[in-house]
């Protein structure tokens, strides 16, 4: 499903989704709608036998926080593909409640998170935290591309050494402004625990003098 106008009311879309209980795939586009704001309308039309979840909301600029999606996604316990898109949310800045909800997902092999320019968001923590428990993912991407002001970047990489299952990783972090230290034990980090047994990509900053 495809939506490309000023939409701000879901309370049809949500309303629609809410009677298709056996839905098991969703993509959702609501890339640009500017006038969303408030995400707990859409997210509690969700489905919780859905297997499949893609969501663009890609240059959703009101958007501040991911609670209210990550309170319903942690119902949803059959997912198994995963997808979201919040790249160029300018006001978001708390993504701590989509880490807290991560540990329920157990049923999760494919995550990817696009959180690119996304330059309000301060830590990796809660993410990182909730990763570590996804013992069975086998394909995770995350696009940190320009969060110019993430921390806790080191904590990402001590957390994903405990997906054995892990198969395909892709991190982005180009353009985040981390310390050189930070950025080269993370580096390390990956590439020291997957380097066996995963397919990295892993796109850095350049090189800078420490």
């Amino acid at each position: 499903m495809c939506i490309r106008d000023s939409l701000s009311d879901l309370v049809p879309l949500a309303r629609g989704l809410s009677q298709t209980p056996s839905l098991k795939q969703l993509s959702l586009s609501l890339a640009y709608c500017t006038e969303i704001w408030d995400l707990a309308v859409l997210a509690n039309g969700l489905s919780p036998g859905l297997c499949v979840l893609f969501i663009d909301m890609r240059g959703c600029r009101q958007i501040s926080s991911l609670e209210p999606l990550a309170q319903r996604l942690q119902l949803l316990g059959s997912l198994e593909s995963l997808e979201l898109c919040f790249a160029q949310c300018e006001q978001l800045s708390d993504v701590n409640g989509l880490g807290r909800c991560l540990p329920k997902l157990q049923a999760l092999r494919k995550f990817a998170l696009d959180l690119s320019e996304c330059d309000r968001i301060c830590s990796a923590l809660h993410l990182a935290q909730g990763l570590g428990e996804l013992a069975e993912l086998e394909d995770l991407c995350l696009n940190l591309n320009n969060c110019e002001h993430l921390g806790d970047v080191a904590a990402l990489g001590r957390c994903l050494r405990k997906m054995k299952a892990l198969r395909n990783l892709k991190v982005d972090i180009d353009g985040c402004d981390l310390p050189f230290e930070e950025e080269k034990l993370f580096a390390e980090q990956l590439t020291s625990v997957f380097q066996s047994r995963c397919c990295l990509l892993y796109t850095s900053p350049s090189p800078r003098d420490s």
